[in-house]
């Protein structure tokens, strides 16, 4: 899309959120360029703003999380925009809870939505609140806490409990009571997710140091719940796949794997891991995931142009990341997506005059 057509649709989000304050009614329906799609901005950057995630549960209602304030003070924000297109008031999730970080949204199987966070104070760990009959539930502790410095990556088994991967640096990435990195290495910034038939996938960054282990974004799977892992690999064999990644599970029993950098791997329970699909061209911005319900991934690039979306087609191809045009003209500093049911995309991003939001219609 031309940049002057980019740059009035810019202009009629902005004209569309403050006619919606005025009247005193939050909705969020604006047409922009030549696609239908909602926008709204969620909070603005007079204080610093983090971690944005965002998710739809089984009822339709969109959720986005965040992380608002400086460290002594950083809050996890949450709204909810209804199916009828209303958006709530920003409500705060970590109450009572001190230095707040990582905010994160999981589905459960069963479709209900919950935000983990982690906090320091009074107890260093993993909190949880889940969005059940119209609210949030009492916050509680994922899983045991590990240490005031730990990582967590949360997801949910079969049965709805919270199962989590966890980093303590500088060398220890672990699930549960099992270590899953060896002695020597240096590690952290773990991804963690379970497929349909159960099976546990977890990865880390590893620096193998003087050892011969892997290097890189490397790899673990256990087919038992996580009482035994088979040994490492690195999932970026070029080395070359950026320090980030996530791993996806979705409904057909396969796991997206994709680093920040736009490394793409799916990995089947018949044939392993795929070959790498390089999604993203050098430079093009930070790369998030999410798929479809027939397994079809998207991924959010957050680039210094706005939000860019590519697609993946039954055949497992992607292609080209399209511009969202409610971002377009601004430097993204973060951008996260999910799809719903219906196969429309929602997407949250942060620049430096705040948080939006869009879905697709």
């Amino acid at each position: 899309m031309p940049r002057r057509r980019w740059i009035i649709a810019v202009c009629l989000a902005m004209m569309l959120v403050l006619a919606a304050c005025a009247g005193g009614q939050e909705r969020a329906d604006q047409q922009n360029g030549a696609a239908q799609t909602r926008s709204f901005m969620l909070a603005s950057s007079g204080e610093p703003i983090s971690s944005p995630d965002v998710a739809v549960d089984g009822t339709g209602t969109t959720h986005v999380v965040w992380v608002q304030g400086s460290t002594d003070t950083a809050r996890v924000v949450v709204r909810q925009l209804d199916p009828e297109g209303e958006w709530s008031a920003p409500e705060e999730l970590s109450e009572g809870y001190r230095y707040n970080s990582a905010s994160r949204l999981v589905t459960k199987p069963d479709g209900t939505v919950c935000a983990f966070w982690q906090a320091t104070a009074p107890e260093a760990g993993l909190y949880m609140r889940c969005w059940t009959s119209g609210e949030w539930s009492t916050a509680e502790r994922a899983v045991q806490p590990r240490g005031l410095t730990a990582v967590y990556a949360p997801a949910f088994t079969a049965s709805g409990t919270p199962a989590v991967a966890y980093a303590v640096p500088p060398n220890l990435v672990a699930f549960s009571e099992t270590e899953l990195t060896s002695a020597g290495v240096t590690a952290g910034d773990p991804a963690f997710a379970i497929d349909a038939a159960g099976g546990f996938h977890a990865a880390w960054l590893q620096f193998a140091n003087q050892t011969k282990e892997p290097s890189g974004l490397v790899y673990r799977y256990s087919s038992d719940a996580g009482k035994t892992w088979a040994d490492p690999i690195a999932l970026d064999e070029d080395g070359d796949s950026a320090f980030d990644q996530q791993l996806v599970a979705d409904r057909q029993g396969n796991v997206h794997w994709i680093s920040s950098s736009g490394a793409y791997r799916r990995w089947t329970a018949r044939d392993g891991w795929g070959e790498v699909a390089n999604v993203v061209a050098a430079g093009q911005g930070e790369a998030r995931l999410t798929v479809d319900a027939e397994g079809r991934g998207r991924i959010a690039l957050a680039t210094a142009e706005g939000v860019a979306v590519a697609e993946q087609g039954d055949d497992g191809t992607w292609a080209d990341p399209a511009p969202v045009p409610a971002s377009a003209g601004t430097a993204v500093e973060e951008a996260v997506l999910t799809v719903d049911a219906s196969g429309r995309v929602v997407l949250a991003w942060l620049t430096s005059k705040g948080l939006f939001y869009a879905g697709s219609t």
